[in-house]
């Protein structure tokens, strides 16, 4: 049990990980696989992922800014 538990603390969640999940949504909306009655919680999930995204990039940014 505490294998898994270590295993479970390890995971993180990368940029790569945002960008192929927001891929994953939009292939689905596309060819008509989420229903009308899921289109508000997967927009919620899309908006928090997008988010994620685009704080990422202003982090790096600001890094760059200050290295450079």
């Amino acid at each position: 049990m505490e294998e898994l538990l270590k295993k479970v603390q390890e995971q993180v969640i990368t940029q790569e990980d945002f960008l192929t999940m927001l891929k994953v949504i939009d292939a689905s909306v596309q060819r008509g696989a989420i229903r009308s009655t899921e289109l508000t919680t997967v927009g919620k999930l899309w908006d928090k992922l997008t988010l994620q995204v685009r704080k990422y990039e202003n982090s790096k940014k600001q890094e760059v800014k200050e290295d450079g």
